[in-house]
């Protein structure tokens, strides 16, 4: 198996939503708290879409690996 190259791995990473989503909230977080007078829940406010957004995902992927690793076993079995 081929080694990808660094381009390919930051292109990907770039296209990423879940990097775009943490890169925003990030900058978004830290922006608020240099920029402005701010409580942390105000932040927390702005900030938790975004995060509730990564973590539906990442169980989303989960959802579709198990589902997958499932139908690959059914398979295999019913092959015997």
């Amino acid at each position: 198996m081929e080694t990808p190259s660094l381009k390919q791995v930051l292109r990907e990473l770039l296209l990423s939503k879940r990097f775009q989503t943490a890169a925003v909230s990030s900058i978004a977080a830290v922006l608020l708290r240099l920029g402005f007078d701010v409580s942390l829940d105000s932040i927390m406010v702005f900030i938790s879409p975004f995060l509730a957004y990564i973590a539906s995902q990442g169980l989303s992927d989960f959802g579709k690996v198990a589902t997958k690793s499932a139908t690959s076993s059914k398979e295999k079995s019913s092959g015997d």
